[in-house]
């Protein structure tokens, strides 16, 4: 296993989850719907991070869904943000080893970046813990 320190967004400046689109019940006849934890206003960020570090927001929804986008917020440009959504873990902590979805992506300036999950790569049933995040 992975040893990495973990860390909530209790400061979600550097990172934000604003919205999570979610498609719930039966994706034949989902209406996205968003699920937030933010109000999208950063705060300041977190302090006494190390690469390797991950930051991170557990989320629970209320009924089956697949997970469509992601957006989070990056405090400054110039770095290489790796996104991730895990599944729950042991000791409600994420399962760092088998992430749901992961994307790395240039982060140009500070501001919100907007991810689309594949279709189906983040399936929710029965619903449950999940947490989104990125990897310093």
């Amino acid at each position: 296993m992975k040893h990495r320190r973990l860390l909530g967004s209790a400061a979600p400046a550097a990172f934000v989850v604003a919205g999570l689109a979610l498609a719930p019940g039966s994706v034949a006849r989902a209406q996205p719907a968003d699920l937030i934890y933010d109000d999208g206003t950063p705060s300041g960020p977190l302090r006494s991070l190390s690469p390797g570090d991950i930051e991170v927001t557990r989320m629970t929804p209320e009924h089956p869904a697949r997970l469509l986008s992601v957006s989070l917020y990056a405090s400054a440009g110039g770095c290489t943000m790796h996104a991730a959504v895990w599944p729950d873990g042991v000791g409600n902590a994420p399962d760092i080893d088998h992430p749901l979805w992961e994307e790395d992506r240039v982060i140009d300036a500070a501001g919100w970046t907007s991810f689309d999950i594949p279709e189906d790569a983040v399936v929710l049933d029965p619903p449950g813990h999940f947490y989104v995040g990125h990897v310093l």
